[in-house]
Parts: structure tokens; sequence; C-alpha cells
């Protein structure tokens, strides 16, 4: 994962690294391939598909498929530092959006308060 050191440590805009990684003949699943798509994510991440890996990428418990990935480094947070979802059997596109976009500071917050502006829009008196 050398290419991903390039996104993490970039001076002027560096990114989350996530890695979708699987055994099999299907590929990445589609909602890890409509995050990879997804606008709310595009300025703070980027998303690689990885099929075979070794075992210095899966994560400790080893099942897969599994999303894994690289948080971006920071004065806070040390080069390399990883991330996991363990507890996911199966990439859910809503929990993991939700996850990921809480590791950016204020961009969870944003969302939430985009998506009630929208649904209350609709109730405006006119």
């Amino acid at each position: 994962m050398q290419l991903s050191g390039v996104y993490v440590r970039d001076e002027t805009n560096p990114k989350f690294v996530v890695c979708y990684i699987y055994e099999d003949d299907v590929g990445a699943n589609f909602d890890f391939r409509a995050l990879s798509a997804d606008p709310w994510l595009k300025d703070d991440f980027v998303f690689f598909a990885v099929d075979n890996p070794s075992d210095l990428l899966k994560n400790p418990n080893g099942q897969l498929p599994a999303i894994t990935g690289i948080f971006r480094q920071t004065e806070t947070t040390p080069p390399g530092s990883a991330f996991y979802f363990n507890e996911q059997t199966e990439i859910d596109f809503l929990s993991t959006k939700l996850t990921l976009m809480s590791m950016v500071p204020g961009l969870r917050e944003k969302y939430d308060r985009d998506i009630r502006e929208r649904r209350y829009s609709q109730y405006e008196a006119t």
C-alpha cells in the first residue's frame, strides 16, 4: 500500500485511504462502489479495492470481505495509523458512510443539517 502514503501525507490536502479487501470473483460490492462515488466523501477519502490480499492487509480477525483503511496524517495522527471495520460481515452503505464521515471534524454534522433542511423544506409555507 505504498500508494496510500501519497494520499495520507499530502501536504495540501491529506486524505483517508479506504480499502475494500476480498478473496472472491465477485469484486467490490455495490455498497462499497457507491461509497467510492459519494459526493459527501470525495473531498476527504480515496477508495481502493484489493483482491487476494496479503495477511498484512487483512484486518485482525481475518474475515473477508472487509474494509480497512489508513487515517490521514495530521499533527495528532501518526503515520500509518490504521482503522478496521471489524464488526461488519457485510458492507452497509449508510452505516459505513456515517462512520467515515464521523472521522472528519464537522462533516457528519454538516450532512445531518443538510438532510434536516431538505426534509423540512417541503413543509415551508408558500
